[in-house]
């Protein structure tokens, strides 16, 4: 979900693994503090987006909180024609598309480490009110689980650390 902590483990995956790519979002959202262009996301007008939306350019894409976010099916199919992994950093929407296009693609959850933590990180990106979540309100607890349904594995981003799991068994990395 927004605020999970997606961003940490997809760089280090990418970092740590030489045959790993890292796919670099669209969105049609303003940069938010030192995003750059490029780097952080592709930043497209709406106009753009759709368009390139209509002409098949994304492998995922779907609105978010207003704005439109998308895999470029073009860094995905760079990446896999050169052998290579494409990492993707993408919600929950995101995933289970890309489950339907790509049926062998491997999915990880990316949980924060608290209920409390989530609403902290959404209160601190003021996403707070666009997520649903009011600063005192206490999501239901079993919200995660559903988030997760379908994933291979799930990782906890906890500030410094990963925790990650498959099969059940949950390992410090």
């Amino acid at each position: 979900p927004s605020g999970a902590g997606k961003t940490t483990p997809a760089h280090r995956l990418v970092e740590a693994d030489p045959d790993a790519r890292f796919s670099v979002s669209a969105t049609t959202r303003a940069p938010r503090g030192a995003e750059r262009d490029g780097v952080d996301y592709h930043f497209l007008t709406p106009e753009a987006f759709g368009e390139l939306r209509e002409r098949g350019g994304f492998l995922e894409a779907s609105e978010v909180h207003g704005n439109w976010y998308g895999t470029p099916r073009d860094q995905v199919a760079q990446a896999l024609a050169a052998g290579k992994d494409a990492i993707l950093k993408i919600d929950v929407t995101g995933a289970r598309a890309v489950r339907e296009a790509v049926p062998e693609a491997l999915l990880v959850f990316v949980v924060p480490p608290s209920l409390d933590e989530l609403r902290r990180r959404l209160v601190a990106a003021a996403l707070s009110l666009a997520f649903g979540v009011a600063a005192n309100a206490q999501p239901k607890t079993n919200m995660l689980h559903q988030w997760g349904a379908g994933a291979d594995a799930a990782a906890i981003a906890k500030l410094g650390e990963m925790f990650t799991a498959a099969g059940g068994v949950w390992e410090q990395t």
